[in-house]
């Protein structure tokens, strides 16, 4: 019989990594792309002003808030995972920004960035799993957990590393080891 679950994480790039996981008993129709506030990550259309749709809090130390996850629907039998949808996305309605500089929009675009690495890692050893075991949906969530898990220790360091693109010497370092972690992932896409 086949199975379908619809997987979540999503990481609020402040100051520590907020986790939420929802699941749905029936796949969603078009994934994350077809929810009117959800940004599927795209080389080509990096982040803009107006994609910050959430509401500022009234009192936060934080210019900008990017919420961005690794978007996993899959189908299932009881041998292995049959087919899955995996990407990277950017809620809308809970990314916010107070500040609207250069400076804060590329450190937000590096938090995205650093989802769609660990969403293109997580495809890659996805793609490398030869047997489930008899258990996929419970593999196949350790393994999406796993990488959740190394996705926001990078956030977190990032953000430790640049005081919230604070540091340019650092947030610049950033975003060149980001863009290349990009094109050496491109291969994994």
């Amino acid at each position: 019989m086949k199975k379908y679950l619809l997987v979540m994480l999503t990481l609020a790039t402040s100051c520590k990594g907020i986790y939420h996981q929802r699941r749905a008993s029936e796949m969603s129709q078009g994934g994350a792309s077809s929810a009117p506030d959800k940004m599927v990550w795209n080389a080509i259309a990096p982040l803009q002003y107006s994609d910050f749709k959430g509401a500022v809090p009234p009192v936060t130390p934080w210019d900008a808030v990017t919420n961005s996850c690794i978007w996993l629907e899959y189908s299932y039998d009881d041998e292995s995972v049959i087919s899955y949808t995996l990407q990277c996305v950017f809620d809308e309605s809970n990314s916010w920004m107070r500040l609207r500089s250069p400076e804060v929009l590329r450190h937000e675009q590096v938090h995205f960035n650093i989802t769609e690495i660990y969403t293109r890692r997580l495809r890659h050893a996805i793609r490398q799993v030869t047997d489930w075991k008899g258990h996929p949906a419970e593999n196949l969530n350790a393994l999406f957990h796993q990488f959740n898990q190394k996705c926001a220790a990078m956030q977190d360091l990032y953000d430790a590393q640049t005081n919230h693109g604070m540091i340019a010497p650092m947030q610049q370092a950033w975003q060149r080891q980001t863009d290349s972690l990009l094109l050496a992932t491109n291969i994994l896409h």
